[in-house]
C-alpha cells in the first residue's frame, strides 16, 4: 500500500506503537454555547507521554458551566473532556510500563512532583498543576496525548465504559474517606448529583447505618 507522505495509518507498528492517519475529529468549544466538530492534527506524544484512543468520555458539571461561558478556568477554543478511558495507541520514547493496546484511564490533573505541596502529597494544590480539558486538549476527540505518570491501567475485567467513571468515583471515595469511621453512624449528603450518588455508595460500603440525601429533583432522589 502506498502511503502519502505525512500520513500515519492504523496498524503500522513501530517501536513506539501503532500509528494512524494524520487528522482526527474533535469536538471544539469555540464560544459560549457553541461547539463544532473540527478536523485537527493527531497528537504526537512527547518523550514522557502516551497517546490514547478515546473510547468513552463523560461530561462533568464544570464542563456544562464552561460551555455556557460561566467558568473562567476554560478559554475557547478548547477541546474539553477530563473523565475518560481508552486504549493506548502510541508511547513516547521515555515511557516504561505501558504498551500499545493497554486499556487505561487518567488522573486529569498533572503536577510538578517537586514543590512543597507535591512532596506533602497535596498534588491538587501544586502551583504548576495543569487540568486536561482545561489547560491542555482533552478527551472530546478521537485521540488525546497524556503524561504517562497520570495514566493508569484498568484492572483486568473492567470495561472501558466503567473506566471512564474513575475520576468522579475517586471524588466519591475521597468523600467517604474524609468522613472517617462511619460504621453504624448516620450521614447526610446534600445534593443527589453524580458525585453525591457516588458518595452515597462509598458511605454504604463503609458501613454507614442510615444515609439521608437531600435534593430538589425527585428523579435524582429516586436514584438514591
Amino acid at each position: 500500500m502506498q502511503i502519502e507522505p505525512g500520513f500515519r495509518m492504523m496498524g503500522q507498528a513501530t517501536k513506539q506503537g501503532k500509528l494512524w492517519r494524520k487528522a482526527m475529529q474533535a469536538l471544539v468549544w469555540t464560544a459560549p454555547e457553541t461547539m463544532e466538530m473540527q478536523e485537527q492534527p493527531d497528537p504526537t506524544p512527547v518523550a514522557n507521554e502516551v497517546v490514547i484512543r478515546v473510547a468513552y468520555a463523560g461530561i462533568c458539571g464544570s464542563e456544562l458551566s464552561g460551555f455556557l461561558g460561566h467558568n473562567a478556568l476554560r478559554t475557547p477554543p478548547l477541546v474539553m473532556g477530563h473523565e475518560f478511558a481508552g486504549e493506548i495507541v502510541e508511547v513516547g520514547r521515555d515511557v516504561t510500563g505501558f504498551e500499545v493496546g493497554d486499556a487505561v484511564t487518567v488522573n486529569p490533573l498533572t503536577y510538578c512532583g517537586q514543590c512543597r505541596t507535591c512532596r506533602m502529597g497535596l498534588t491538587q494544590l501544586c502551583p504548576e498543576r495543569v487540568l486536561v480539558g482545561a489547560h491542555r486538549p482533552g478527551a472530546f476527540a478521537e485521540f488525546v496525548s497524556i503524561p504517562a505518570f497520570v495514566t493508569h491501567k484498568l484492572p483486568e475485567g473492567m470495561s472501558l465504559r466503567s473506566g471512564a467513571l474513575t475520576e468522579p468515583v475517586g471524588v466519591g471515595v475521597r468523600i467517604g474517606r474524609l468522613a472517617g469511621d462511619v460504621a453504624g453512624e448516620s450521614a447526610l449528603i446534600i445534593g443527589a448529583g453524580p458525585i453525591g450518588l457516588l458518595a452515597l455508595q462509598a458511605l454504604q460500603l463503609a458501613g454507614a447505618d442510615r444515609i439521608f440525601i437531600a435534593d430538589l429533583d425527585p428523579e435524582r432522589l429516586a436514584m438514591g
